[in-house]
């Protein structure tokens, strides 16, 4: 479950990675760019980062419903003290997948300026 919880976290920071490479340059996005409209542009880059986002904020919550079976049905302290850790790095994770998108809608505005 931690190697699922690890790979979750990686995923969603991957999605960071284009704002930083982004973000080291000030770099008019709109120059040499002819034949492509700007706002059709956005709209494809909205389009798939709401696509990345929803679909591992949907796998967020599968994992949240399956930790909250987990915790419910746990035989010992322990093991619902686990379950209880991973349900919080999974409620961090759905935090960094809302602001991975939130940045990617950033990205799209400017782009579409």
């Amino acid at each position: 479950m931690r190697k699922m919880m690890g790979a979750l976290t990686s995923f969603a920071l991957s999605l960071l990675i284009p704002a930083m490479a982004w973000a080291a340059g000030d770099v008019d996005i709109g120059t040499g760019i002819t034949q492509v409209d700007k706002a059709a542009l956005a709209a494809r880059i909205l389009k798939i980062g709401e696509a990345v986002g929803g679909t591992a904020g949907a796998i967020a919550v599968l994992a949240l419903v399956f930790l909250g079976l987990k915790m419910a049905t746990a035989a010992n302290e322990s093991a619902r003290a686990g379950a209880k850790e991973q349900f919080i790095w999974v409620l961090i994770g759905l935090g960094v997948i809302g602001l991975a998108v939130t940045v990617v809608g950033f990205i799209a505005w400017v782009v579409k300026q």
